[in-house]
């Protein structure tokens, strides 16, 4: 029994129906398969006890020009009436460019914990997250292969993902949603996140609908207009739309990722 086997032993599994330390691939595998049958803080203990998790993870953020802080993006829906939960160990998305098929993705699944509950908000945060409380980077970890395929359904890991037929071959799924999404496990206790309200118009300008003034809706009012009429003019109604939009792209590319080469614009 090597050290990681020593580290990890005796985790337990949100599902309950194994205790024993999954091997990497399979364990990733599960993980974005079904993220309702592992808990964060089980997947987060095996991925600490493996050494290559972080040495992996770490090459690839020194690859991408991050330093000491890395910012990471993360769709949530909450009850109003309760506020956004404090959060510790959370799946995020690294890649920026990512985050628009992300937020579609987690929003219109129907997949059990994806749906949105009536009267619930959505809204998209960015943690900027010390880079000591990074816990991986799931594309640079071990990949699934087809030999875990009939473990994956046997152990019960595959739900109707939308998008899908039934799923014959997990691990090729598992691999299409590990490059898509970009994830990044990481701790944020502590940490107070910058929030985007994800209204209509921050999804339309998200997903690239409306990248400038003229792509609005004609109807679409930007300016307060009600309280002071006389400073209503075309010019001024264009500079508001502008300021909505950069206020989005400025949530985007804020915070630390505003110093790594390549940021989105």
């Amino acid at each position: 029994m090597g050290k990681y086997d020593e580290a990890a032993k005796g985790i337990k599994f949100a599902y309950g129906a194994l205790s024993e330390v999954l091997p990497l691939k399979e364990l990733i595998a599960k993980w974005v398969l079904n993220q309702t049958k592992i808990s964060r803080s089980d997947l987060a203990s095996q991925l600490k006890a493996n050494p290559s998790v972080l040495k992996a993870t770490n090459e690839t953020l020194d690859m991408k020009g991050y330093s000491d802080t890395i910012p990471v993006y993360r769709y949530v829906k909450y009850d109003p009436e309760k506020g956004i939960d404090s959060e510790k160990i959370i799946s995020t998305t690294l890649d920026p460019n990512k985050v628009a098929d992300n937020v579609k993705f987690f929003s219109q699944n129907s997949m059990e914990g994806s749906k949105v509950p009536f009267g619930y908000k959505q809204v998209l945060v960015r943690y900027d997250v010390p880079r000591e409380n990074i816990i991986a980077h799931i594309p640079s970890l071990e990949r699934p292969d087809s030999g875990l395929n009939k473990k994956i359904i046997n152990d019960g890991f595959v739900d109707d993902i939308k998008g899908y037929d039934k799923i014959t071959d997990p691990a090729r799924i598992a691999n299409q949603l590990i490059d898509s999404q970009d994830e990044v496990i990481a701790n944020v206790s502590g940490i107070k996140p910058e929030v985007l309200s994800l209204t209509t118009t921050n999804k339309n300008i998200l997903y690239g609908n409306v990248k400038a003034p003229d792509d609005f809706s004609s109807s679409y009012i930007a300016g307060d207009w009600m309280d002071n009429p006389s400073a209503y003019s075309p010019e001024a109604e264009n500079l508001a739309r502008q300021g909505v939009i950069d206020k989005v792209k400025s949530f985007m590319g804020g915070g630390a990722l505003s110093k790594i080469k390549g940021r989105p614009e």
